[in-house]
């Protein structure tokens, strides 16, 4: 929030307080707009330098600089994508560089990808999902020869509806 002050066709803009703006500057300004909105500063600011006739604005904030794709210039676009295309253009990374990347992933989550859960954490989590969106309308099935189960809308040929009945019983056992 940014607060435009007004005394001798001078316009001061400011970030903090009234209070800290009155000790720092006096009690001989007046106070002209409030300003809530970062790309609104430049408009008002040019109203008021027209409507006061200011002669000098000073900017005592800190005014946040905008940024992402929709803030460049078509032109900046055009040499950025230049540039990436350029970078990445293909080039195999080398063994050193996978080394590099494969070091710095260490130790970090990652989607358990090589990693088997046990049973019994595959059936906490799949208790944890029951109320999640993603597999409202999915119902269990098994096939009774392997003894695999899966959740799907539609019952696949070989398998039957339910879980695997010698899972419950072993699921029981284990409690």
């Amino acid at each position: 929030m940014y607060r435009l002050f007004h005394h001798n066709h001078c316009i001061v803009i400011y970030d903090k307080s009234d209070k800290e703006f009155k000790a720092k500057y006096g009690n001989s300004y007046e106070q002209v707009a409030f300003v809530k909105d970062d790309t609104a500063i430049a408009v008002i600011v040019e109203r008021m330098k027209r409507q006061y006739n200011a002669t000098t604005v000073t900017y005592d904030c800190h005014i946040k600089k905008k940024w992402g794709w929709k803030y460049f210039t078509d032109e900046q676009k055009v040499s950025y994508r230049e540039r990436w295309s350029k970078i990445r253009a293909g080039r195999p990374l080398s063994d050193h560089q996978r080394q590099r990347i494969s070091e710095g992933k260490t130790g970090k989550r990652s989607n358990h990808s090589g990693k088997a859960h046990s049973q019994s954490t595959k059936n906490v989590m799949s208790l944890r999902a029951m109320g999640h969106k993603r597999i409202n309308g999915l119902r269990w099935c098994h096939d009774p020869s392997t003894g695999k189960e899966r959740r799907v809308r539609e019952l696949i040929p070989g398998y039957l509806w339910g879980r695997n009945p010698e899972l419950e019983l072993h699921l029981q056992l284990r409690r």
